[in-house]
């Protein structure tokens, strides 16, 4: 039984999916964090 490597798929954007998909996630987290930061101190300044 032998294994063969996968090969990298191309992408349209020239960027792999994994690599995408981790600075969707990030840019997720600092919008989210970023609103819930920004409601506290509007929250704290009344």
């Amino acid at each position: 039984m032998s294994s063969e490597a996968h090969a990298a798929h191309d992408t349209t954007t020239g960027i792999s999916n994994n690599k995408l998909l981790m600075w969707v996630f990030l840019g997720s987290e600092c919008l989210l964090f970023g609103g819930l930061i920004s409601a506290y101190l509007v929250n704290r300044s009344q």
